[in-house]
């Protein structure tokens, strides 16, 4: 239905300036990352979404281990507006890597595990033209931040991005399951730029936002 895959090309910090994969969460914890996509056709179609596919980066070198860090859960929210809401799913989690067996990089230069994260039973019913919001958010007892995994459409390679913009979406959340999270007016915009001089690392991406990210006392943070 929609297809963004992996990036194949400009992958980690041998790319330079043109490097596509990120990934970001946000300090303080809970408040987390998201994206969209729209649905095709007119009000017409009706689609009902069984399944949702996103990626985490970690440091946790397995499953289970991961599964130890993030020990009250891993949460999908989805939604139609600028409110999302816990969504009762299956979760699976699988190791991965991009082609070639390559690891995720941090921008310091550690390695990174990737996790794929299936969420099934969803039976989200929608119409076409509808545009899906969506977030992943990982918690437990004295845990790191949640790292989603994105890329930059244009620099992926040649592989589907039905629908990206090349945008993330930051929610505010209070951490509690019950409490909606709620689109903050800041979005990550996902392209490449390099800050700084020789010997410190670059960062990727920059912060569009309706008022200045940095004036306030939550800060996106990249692995």
């Amino acid at each position: 239905m929609v297809d963004r895959g992996l990036p194949i090309s400009n992958l980690n910090n041998a790319a330079g300036g043109n490097r596509s994969n990120v990934a970001w969460a946000d300090d303080p914890v809970p408040w987390f990352y998201g994206d969209n996509f729209q649905l095709a056709g007119g009000s017409g179609s009706i689609y009902s979404i069984d399944t949702i596919r996103t990626w985490a980066v970690s440091t946790a070198p397995n499953v289970t281990a991961l599964q130890s860090v993030f020990n009250t859960g891993v949460t999908l929210f989805t939604g139609t507006g600028t409110t999302l809401s816990a969504t009762p799913a299956s979760l699976t989690i699988t190791p991965t890597a991009y082609a070639g067996a390559q690891n995720y990089q941090s921008f310091g230069g550690e390695t990174r595990f990737i996790y794929q994260l299936d969420f099934t039973g969803l039976s989200i019913v929608a119409t076409g033209g509808t545009t899906i919001s969506f977030g992943v958010e990982g918690t437990g007892t004295d845990a790191p931040s949640w790292y989603n995994h994105a890329s930059n459409a244009a620099l992926s390679g040649a592989i589907p991005q039905d629908s990206a913009d090349d945008l993330m979406a930051e929610y505010s959340w209070t951490g509690t399951i019950g409490d909606a999270p709620v689109y903050s007016g800041c979005s990550i915009r996902m392209r490449t730029i390099r800050t700084g001089s020789a010997g410190t690392r670059d960062r990727t991406s920059t912060c569009r936002c309706s008022r200045p990210c940095l004036s306030r006392r939550h800060w996106p943070c990249w692995a």
